[in-house]
């Protein structure tokens, strides 16, 4: 589910580098229409699929700050629509199924690891907490296996949303940048290679991971990589501690869960990252 974006296309990879024959179920088909089924989660699901071994679920509505805006489609997609995603799998005799969470279910607690409670902060993390209560209720009482990832945010080829990819063409439009906030928030930003490799792992092990870079890295600072590269534009920050009522300040997640099945991040930041905006600005 969600397969045609960023995350589903390096899945889709995986999956083909692993042999594996698979659909992408999505409203918008990706670059490549092969396999493709268009569906929309927030409805229930008549889709027929024999053999149905692992459903992956990426479908999201995603940007924090619009879930803020748009609670009720919040809801309808990223709760109701992952209902939808669990029941669909359960009549069509899933054996498994893979749920994309996000590092924002631990809200503001900072230093956090799996063992600690969720405590959403805003509308998005509510509703990414609420489909992993949804998943895994499922997986338990239909006897499906579950594997669930809290993944930072992520950045690689091929990406085109996002801060990173935001920043740059607000720097070519208005040459300069500005914030609401004070660009002191920070994220563990991770590679959508190390991603993958996680998610492969915890899918074949089962469970729940965090999966995040080794640095915790401002808003500042990339505001900072952006502006160099587009020929020094003016960065401009405001003095409040987020860009938005329910912004997450901060995040330190551990990831000892999935290093003790053999993972690490292996995408360093400051050489992977000013790449990746190379790649943005040329194809803007």
């Amino acid at each position: 589910m969600g397969g045609s974006g960023f995350v589903g296309h390096h899945i889709s990879n995986l999956l083909m580098g692993e042999g594996k024959e698979f659909s992408i179920l999505d409203m918008r088909p990706p670059s490549g229409n092969d396999g493709f089924i268009s569906c929309d989660i927030t409805k229930p699901m008549e889709i027929a699929h024999a053999g149905l071994e692992t459903v992956y679920h990426l479908a999201a509505l995603r940007n924090p700050r619009q879930a803020q805006d748009e609670m009720r489609a919040t809801f309808n997609t990223n709760v109701a629509g992952t209902f939808n995603v669990c029941d669909w799998a359960r009549r069509n005799d899933a054996k498994e199924i893979v749920f994309f969470s996000s590092y924002a279910v631990y809200g503001n607690v900072g230093k956090c690891s799996e063992k600690d409670p969720v405590l959403p902060c805003n509308n998005y993390s509510f509703s990414k907490a609420e489909g992993e209560l949804v998943v895994a209720n499922f997986c338990r009482n239909y006897g499906m296996k579950c594997a669930i990832v809290r993944p930072a945010p992520m950045y690689g080829p091929g990406l085109r949303e996002g801060l990173g990819a935001d920043l740059v063409l607000r720097a070519k439009k208005d040459r300069k940048l500005e914030f609401s906030g004070d660009g002191r928030q920070t994220r563990q930003y991770l590679h959508i290679d190390d991603m993958v490799e996680g998610m492969r792992l915890a899918r074949d092990a089962g469970g729940t991971y965090n999966v995040a870079g080794s640095a915790s890295i401002s808003v500042r600072e990339i505001a900072g990589i952006v502006s160099e590269k587009m020929g020094g534009v003016p960065v401009k920050f405001g003095e409040s501690s987020g860009d938005f009522k329910g912004d997450i300040k901060g995040s330190a997640m551990e990831c000892a869960a999935l290093q003790a099945l053999g993972w690490a991040p292996l995408k360093d930041f400051w050489k992977h990252y000013p790449a990746y905006l190379d790649e943005v600005i040329k194809a803007v």
